[in-house]
């Protein structure tokens, strides 16, 4: 769906496979009370249902959801299964009504920063039906992943899902967590920007700002270019008839993500 392979994916494939069979009986649906909890504005949102008391085979269900469906479809339970010594991804989406902006702020598991520590298991996404049925499984090739939930709108009308993996390793300033705005449907997972992520790393940041226009997604990177110099990319990406439609600047420079601030970093994009 997301990823190419990887070498996560041979030496885990028949362990997932079997880890995964274990797991179905922990990924159980939320209770209403407990998806209300999870999806409430301004909170860290979807938290999930965390099993890891369960002996799953080396897997624990890091998150089980119930996510509002695409019109026409049945519903659904999504499941991420995680490496059970892990703890996983922290955090979730914060709002800021006073310069009408989000932001999905995160901190990855330190125990994948290791280069000596373990080789962790991939996590694997399983959607199941109403009967518990599985309609769709898939090994992530990373050893974390995320689901959040954010909105279209700044009247928190319209749900969108933010689906994250952690790609972060040792100390890489290009590595850590990539995003992807994704519904769900009763045959699997719809990505709204498939060919292009939000990273989160050393030179990347991504945040939502809500228009009179509706969402808009600013997104700024540097990259190394020749000669040994490097390029600004600043990228905004306004949603429109479920879709994005970018519009991208470069210019050479260098800039570092160094979280001085969401205001600020909306100031620092060209006009």
């Amino acid at each position: 769906m997301l990823l190419p392979t990887n070498r996560y994916l041979i030496r885990v494939f028949y362990t997932a496979a079997i880890a995964f069979f274990y797991c179905l009986a922990g990924c159980r649906d939320m209770t209403p009370g407990e998806r209300a909890a999870a999806t409430k504005p301004g909170d860290a949102s979807v938290s999930g249902k965390s099993n890891g008391q369960t002996d799953t085979g080396g897997y624990k269900v890091f998150q089980s959801i119930q996510p509002e469906m695409l019109p026409g479809c049945k519903q659904v339970t999504v499941c991420i299964l995680e490496d059970k010594s892990l703890t996983g991804i922290a955090g979730g989406v914060r709002y800021y009504p006073d310069i009408h902006a989000a932001q999905l702020a995160l901190q990855s598991d330190e125990a994948i920063f290791n280069p000596e520590g373990p080789a962790y298991k991939p996590a694997i996404l399983v959607i199941k039906d109403k009967d518990g049925s599985v309609l769709r499984q898939e090994i992530l090739g990373v050893p974390c992943a995320r689901i959040d939930t954010a909105y279209l709108d700044e009247n928190k009308t319209s749900v969108i899902y933010l689906f994250t993996l952690d790609y972060s390793t040792d100390m890489g300033s290009y590595n850590g967590p990539a995003t992807y705005f994704v519904r769900f449907s009763d045959t699997g997972m719809v990505n709204y920007n498939r060919n292009s992520s939000f990273p989160t790393t050393l030179k990347s940041a991504w945040a939502m700002r809500y228009t009179t226009r509706g969402l808009e997604v600013w997104k700024k990177l540097c990259r190394p270019a020749d000669n040994d110099e490097f390029t600004i990319v600043t990228e905004k990406s306004r949603w429109s008839a479920d879709s994005f439609k970018s519009v991208r600047v470069v210019n050479k420079g260098f800039w570092e993500n160094e979280d001085d601030g969401l205001k600020e970093f909306f100031d620092s994009f060209p006009e």
